[in-house]
């Protein structure tokens, strides 16, 4: 009897000992629980601890170390494309859509301080400008998601205070346009009534996923890296008024101009009379769209040689703005490393910069460092496609190894306004420049 007690007894000391182990283990793993979520918490707060601490960028201090030296303005604007008087008028223009809660961000920043607007545009214009975004956060005192919630905040608020406008219904912008135009031609008064030039860009991007493209290879171009095929169009000064990024990159320019909201009302024929837009050869004649002869039916001394060499003397003006633009923001450089759905409204925002550099006579580069941007002509690709306005996502169907020009006759394409021009200055006994004709001059 007593050594069955003192079994029972050893047996219950083994029971509370394991029960007591449990209960240490359980208390471990309820303590690494609560610390993993208080550290998240922390995370997602934006507090870093006594061994981080963000440093807000010193904007006094910054012009005042740009303001060193012999060439003060030119250091500002190499590193953010505007000169100082016209950062300080965007920023004042913008800062109340910009400028949130201090008191969140003086929070969320662990005490670092509130995020100005001299800050925010600081940040985004150093981005454009082609700097890493490691660097942007590292000398902004922000976060990378931070960076990223100011790109779009800036681009709606640009599109609010600078936005690109061309509408076919202002009657007095059109007017306008047609006007510098006019002035800017050599050609007596004949060539007249060009209210824009349109041409084609590519955007370089990353190769997409599935989620972003059904078909990546459709974003492939005929010179071998993915873009984006961007259509635009500038007036005289080379100010950008449209711009639509929603095709894949080996989409031709004329079937993506097309695609566009503005293409569609062209070729419903809303172009007011007797207005047209200037383009290249990589689109389809007609009443609203002005484009040059082939060099077939445009011999030499010919009059539609004439007419080629005074259409290009305006339609040049949107492959100096696109080089102009290109050489501005160093983001367009390399491929966008930026959401798929995002790279269009970064686009625009170039744009609109850009317009604000032209409208203060800014030049951030040595014009004698300017390449000429090279037309861009026909893909390898032939895409029957669908597209979601504004999104820049692209639906598509894609028939590979297919050339658009296959069996396209440009003699048949009728115009009848280039014919009236073409007779026009053939009247006036206009001809090409001796300086622009082929081949060695007599």
């Amino acid at each position: 009897m007593v050594s069955m007690l003192h079994s029972h007894g050893s047996m219950s000391g083994r029971r509370v000992h394991r029960i007591r182990k449990r209960a240490q283990r359980a208390a471990v793993c309820a303590a690494a629980v609560v610390s993993l979520m208080y550290c998240r918490r922390s995370a997602r707060s934006g507090t870093r601890g006594a061994c981080y601490r963000r440093r807000r960028l010193d904007w006094t201090l910054r012009t005042r170390q740009l303001r060193q030296g012999l060439r003060e303005e030119r250091q500002f604007v190499s590193r953010y494309g505007l000169d100082s008087e016209g950062f300080a008028e965007v920023c004042n223009r913008l800062r109340d859509d910009l400028e949130g809660d201090n008191v969140k961000s003086n929070a969320g920043g662990a005490g670092a301080g509130p995020i100005t607007a001299e800050i925010i545009l600081s940040a985004v214009l150093r981005f454009l400008r082609g700097g890493a975004w490691q660097d942007i956060v590292d000398m902004h005192g922000i976060g990378e998601s931070t960076l990223r919630a100011m790109i779009m905040k800036v681009h709606a608020a640009m599109r609010k205070h600078f936005p690109l406008r061309y509408d076919l219904e202002d009657d007095a912008m059109l007017k306008q346009i047609e006007q510098e135009f006019a002035e800017l031609s050599h050609s007596r008064g004949v060539v007249r009534n060009c209210v824009g030039c349109l041409d084609g860009l590519a955007i370089r991007i990353k190769c997409p996923s599935k989620v972003e493209s059904v078909k990546a290879a459709a974003h492939l171009n005929r010179k071998k890296f993915y873009s984006l095929n961007c259509q635009a169009i500038c007036d005289a000064q080379k100010r950008f008024r449209w711009v639509s990024v929603e095709c894949a990159g080996a989409t031709h320019d004329q079937l993506a101009f097309m695609s566009s909201s503005l293409g569609q009302k062209i070729d419903d024929g809303k172009m007011p009379e007797p207005y047209a837009i200037f383009a290249d050869a990589a689109y389809v004649a007609s009443e609203s769209v002005v484009t040059p002869f082939s060099a077939k039916h445009a011999p030499p001394g010919s009059p539609e040689d004439t007419f080629n060499y005074y259409h290009s003397n305006l339609r040049i003006n949107i492959e100096c703005a696109f080089g102009m633009l290109v050489q501005r923001w160093g983001v367009l450089w390399k491929p966008m490393r930026v959401s798929y759905f995002k790279i269009a409204r970064v686009v625009e925002m170039c744009m609109m910069f850009h317009n604000v550099c032209i409208d203060r006579n800014v030049t951030a580069f040595r014009r004698s460092r300017c390449r000429r941007w090279e037309d861009h002509g026909v893909p390898n690709l032939n895409l029957n496609e669908q597209f979601i306005e504004g999104t820049g996502r692209v639906i598509d169907t894609c028939i590979p190894k297919q050339n658009m020009t296959q069996g396209r006759r440009r003699d048949l394409e009728l115009s009848h306004r280039r014919e009236m021009i073409c007779k026009a200055l053939f009247d006036m006994k206009l001809s090409r420049p001796q300086y622009s004709r082929y081949g060695k001059s007599t």
